[in-house]
């Protein structure tokens, strides 16, 4: 009766029914091959939301955001995008967590360095790029620790 989805819209769909809200995968219902296209009732609300098409780079990037998202979008691209990777950013650990959940790594250097395609995966929309930071030595907590063993040295009347 909506008169159909917008392209815009999210595949999926929230459905609440008095107290109980469910997820509803439009896709599924639309192919005919889904039992869970719910019967709606008088109050029942179905909320379908704009789907966004981006990308959000956070981490030891110069401009952490979200950043427009288009067919063929490359992790070297949006890390362009997001300024490039900080002094202290880790090239070789770069995460991509999908909308499913799943979580893989990637070594940028690899394509920056050698050119190797597959470490220069193509983006899907909603996909959250992760850069981390070099584990870098603590100066002042080895400092710390080496006046701490001086300390005992000194305390117990050790020569070494």
């Amino acid at each position: 009766r909506a008169g159909g989805l917008l392209d815009s819209a999210e595949r999926k769909a929230v459905h609440t029914s008095g107290p109980e809200t469910k997820s509803i995968d439009l896709d599924k219902i639309f192919a005919g091959g889904s039992d869970s296209n719910p019967t709606l009732k008088d109050g029942d609300t179905v909320y379908i939301n704009k789907a966004t098409y981006q990308v959000t780079v956070m981490g030891a990037v110069n401009k952490p955001g979200s950043y427009p998202w288009f067919e063929g979008l490359t992790l070297a691209e949006v890390i362009a995008q997001a300024g490039n990777v900080v002094e202290m950013g880790d090239m070789e650990a770069i995460n991509i967590v999908s909308r499913d959940g799943t979580v893989e790594s990637y070594n940028l250097k690899d394509y920056i360095e050698d050119g190797i395609k597959k470490a220069n995966p193509t983006l899907r929309t909603g996909d959250l790029v992760i850069v981390s930071t070099v584990r870098a030595i603590d100066w002042e907590f080895i400092f710390f620790f080496v006046r701490g063993l001086n300390a005992i040295k000194d305390f117990l009347d050790i020569q070494w």
